[in-house]
């Protein structure tokens, strides 16, 4: 345990109740960048992509999902 000041706290991601590292990772995306996805990161059956349109739907976010040709993750652009 150590005490930070209030810049690093600031540059810290937070995870707001029970949301994913990986949803927490996608809300905090700016447009034009990118986060790969890998298959050890997302533990759910299906892929990404439902939980992707429901943060479309709830938020003015918009993204472009691509999956990997050897099925092992994905590659997700924050469109605007």
């Amino acid at each position: 345990m150590k005490k930070i000041s209030k810049e690093d706290a600031a540059q810290i991601v937070l995870m707001e109740g029970k949301s994913s590292a990986v949803r927490t990772a996608l809300i905090n995306l700016q447009p034009g960048e990118i986060l790969q996805i890998d298959k050890a990161d997302w533990k759910q059956r299906n892929g990404p992509q439902q939980m992707i349109t429901r943060l479309e739907k709830g938020t003015t976010k918009q993204f472009k999902v691509r999956r990997f040709a050897n099925k092992q993750g994905w590659l997700v652009e924050r469109v605007r």
